[in-house]
């Protein structure tokens, strides 16, 4: 599929010679323990975007580099200090600044939140 689509196959055997590092690495942690309630899906898509790592009109430019990685999912226990996610950035600033935006995407609570279903229904008439 890779070489259908004009792309590298090489990427599939060797990955760290094909594909583009972010020269900073940032990990943003828990700054307390409990449970990830909630992640704001669409502000770690906005952040990545200001990072450049996507597109808010179709002639800008992407860093392929440049992006969010999250470690934890809704519903796993964190503690103080545990990784949540890690900012690839162009420069400290970038990440920084990304870093402080995304710790707020992330809602830790008290209590075990229940894992929502990723699929609510299944239609098995009219298909």
């Amino acid at each position: 599929i890779i070489t259908a689509q004009g792309g590298d196959q090489s990427v599939m055997d060797t990955p760290d010679a094909v594909l583009p590092f972010a020269p900073v690495q940032l990990p943003v942690v828990a700054s307390r323990s409990g449970y990830v309630s909630a992640i704001a899906a669409r502000r770690v898509g906005e952040i990545v975007v200001n990072l450049g790592g996507g597109r808010s009109r179709k002639e800008d430019a992407i860093n392929p580099a440049v992006g969010v990685v999250l470690a934890v999912r809704v519903g796993d226990a964190v503690r103080t200090g545990n990784a949540l996610a890690t900012v690839h950035a162009a420069t400290n600033s970038d990440a920084i600044n990304a870093a402080r935006e995304l710790i707020e995407v992330f809602t830790i609570s008290d209590v075990a939140t229940s894992i929502p279903t990723l699929i609510r229904s299944v239609i098995r008439e009219g298909v």
